[in-house]
């Protein structure tokens, strides 16, 4: 009789896995580099799980915002607003430039700069998706998310979490603004107004914003453009990718339901987010018609997160072969049959050397 596995080991399993299709969920792309950057961030998350803790991933919204911080210096989330503003200021990233060389830890004049830019980034993110009149969960949790992957010091992330939106006319600008600053402000903002469907009072609230950073109205527009674009391409990725990990896990149904959905809610928009998910909580079956189209990079992350929610569930060998033959079937059908394999070595080589390390430290 086959001995099951240590509990710990299993948990590690799991959050190992559900890391790695959040990445590639905010992504879109796979990126071995940037995996390994993420798991090295998560290490002590790891190692507490390892000792017995909770898989954090449990905690949807606590989670979600743990991984934002843990992206930020690595790959900030393509959903997330103000992700411009992120990459360049999120104290997450340790030291820049020269003093990098010498302390990891961000100086003074770093840490100013972004409680002032950051502060500015979150109260106008909270402003327009206020606007309506109704500052959704959904809307909070962005912006909880924008503010943990900031890196801002403690107090700073207790005032901005607990302040109500400001309305849009009462947004105060102070000093001038650099232009790529308030270009990726006024993108942010239409980020988050497009994410759950822009209502026209956001409109003009973004419109509003725009004029107090100095934006010509084409500039504008141009960016209302594009960001409406990036959130309807987000659509055929991310109900792919739903699709995927509800065909590869069909027949464990409760699995396939907490993993649809877990997908669904980081790859999807919240306006493209209600039919994948009653898809999901109806356990219709997935047919393979050719339905969805993905360039190479957008396949290839899509079958490699459909088998880490495979792995995720911990398969025995026998197991494993009934589920390699329907990712293969999943490959051939988004036209990519032997990028199956390919996904396949990449997440299983990644949790491997998670699960005996941890082994190892462990003593095991």
């Amino acid at each position: 009789m086959a001995l099951e596995p240590k509990p710990y080991l299993v948990n590690l399993l799991r959050c190992a896995c559900q890391d790695a299709m959040f990445v590639l969920a905010s992504s879109q792309a796979v990126s071995e580099s940037d995996l390994e950057a993420v798991y090295k961030r998560r290490a002590a998350a790891y190692e507490a799980v390892g000792k017995g803790g909770p898989v954090d991933a449990d905690d949807w919204r606590t989670w979600t915002a743990t991984m934002s911080a843990v992206m930020a210096p690595v790959h900030s989330p393509s959903w997330l607003p103000m992700q411009e503003l992120v990459q360049s200021v999120s104290l997450e990233a340790g030291a820049r430039g020269v003093r990098s060389l010498f302390t990891s830890k961000p100086s003074e004049k770093e840490v100013q700069r972004t409680r002032k830019v950051g502060a500015l980034a979150v109260r106008a993110l909270a402003s327009v998706q206020g606007a309506d009149g109704d500052f959704t969960e959904d809307e909070q949790l962005l912006r909880s998310c924008l503010v943990a992957a900031l890196g801002l010091p403690d107090e700073d992330v207790r005032m901005l979490e607990a302040e109500k939106p400001i309305p849009p006319q009462a947004l105060e600008i102070y000093g001038e603004i650099e232009p790529k600053v308030a270009k990726a402000l006024v993108r942010g903002t239409w980020l988050g107004a497009f994410s759950d469907g822009i209502d026209p009072r956001e409109d003009e609230a973004v419109q509003n914003l725009a004029k107090k950073v100095g934006l010509t109205p084409e500039d504008t527009e141009a960016l209302r453009q594009e960001v409406r674009a990036q959130v309807d391409a987000r659509k055929a990725f991310g109900m792919a990718c739903v699709d995927a990990v509800r065909y590869v896990l069909s027949d464990e149904p409760q699995a396939a339901q907490r993993l649809g959905r877990l997908t669904a809610t980081v790859a999807l928009p919240q306006v493209h987010r209600a039919e994948s998910l009653a898809s999901v909580d109806g356990a219709g079956p997935v047919i393979l018609a050719k339905r969805h189209t993905l360039d190479r990079s957008e396949r290839e992350a899509c079958l490699t997160l459909a088998w880490f929610a495979a792995l995720s569930v911990d398969p025995s060998t026998a197991r494993a072969a009934e589920l390699i033959v329907r990712h293969d079937r999943l490959a051939a059908d988004l036209g990519g049959r032997a990028e199956g394999a390919a996904a396949r070595v990449l997440a299983e080589s990644m949790v491997e050397k998670e699960l005996t390390a941890s082994a190892g430290a462990a003593g095991l």
